[in-house]
């Protein structure tokens, strides 16, 4: 009988090194911070040569960013997409502040941005790779989406960009703080949707075209 080769794709075994890169890359930065962390260390927690780390990212900047949009990706995994043709503003708003919520109260998010706070100052291209690649792309998901439902008549909003950092901070409010603080697990699921339901209901008054 024929065996049949088992051995992965070389596009697959490079797929899974890289995220052997990014989950040692992100216990490293948890456990010792951005800065103290080096290429070399982060190498050897993945069990890979620099020269294959080096293959996957140029530097430890874009490995952040990396990290970053695998994080954001795997909440976009639950999160569905903005339906543009669907006239249920309210609904479509309460699922991405339910998701935008969930991303800030989550354990790696959280300490994420505990990184990025207590780095960025020695080291600027850390911030700037972080909102790039996180908040930046989610605030334009909103953006578009607020954009189209005002030429559809849905709503009446003058400056969508602005509208949506109004939004986004009053969906994140004093939750996102007391995240950033440790006290998540003193977070209950209803206040969460009634931050959330609150949020909604005041941007609808605000907006309602």
């Amino acid at each position: 009988m024929e065996q049949v080769d088992q051995t992965p794709p070389p596009a697959e075994r490079g797929s899974a090194k890289k995220q052997s890169v990014l989950k040692a890359a992100l216990r490293l930065f948890l456990e010792q911070g951005y800065g103290p962390t080096s290429m070399d260390a982060i190498a050897r927690e993945a069990c890979v040569s620099k020269a294959t780390l080096y293959a996957h990212v140029k530097n430890k900047e874009e490995l952040f960013a990396a990290i970053m949009t695998s994080l954001v990706a795997s909440h976009a995994a639950n999160f569905s997409a903005f339906e543009t043709g669907h006239d249920d503003v309210r609904a479509e708003l309460l699922r991405f502040a339910r998701d935008h919520v969930a991303l800030l109260l989550s354990e790696e998010g959280a300490a994420m941005y505990r990184i990025v706070i207590a780095e960025a100052p020695r080291f600027p291209e850390l911030g700037r790779a972080f909102f790039k690649n996180g908040p930046a792309i989610r605030y334009s998901a909103l953006v578009d989406y607020l954009t189209h439902a005002s030429e559809r008549g849905l709503l009446k909003i003058d400056d969508p960009r602005l509208a949506a950092g109004e939004f986004v901070a009053m969906v994140g409010g004093t939750l996102h703080l007391r995240a950033m603080l440790g006290f998540t697990q003193e977070i209950l699921a209803t206040e969460q949707e009634a931050v959330v339901a609150h949020a909604v209901e005041t941007f609808l008054r605000a907006y309602r075209a």
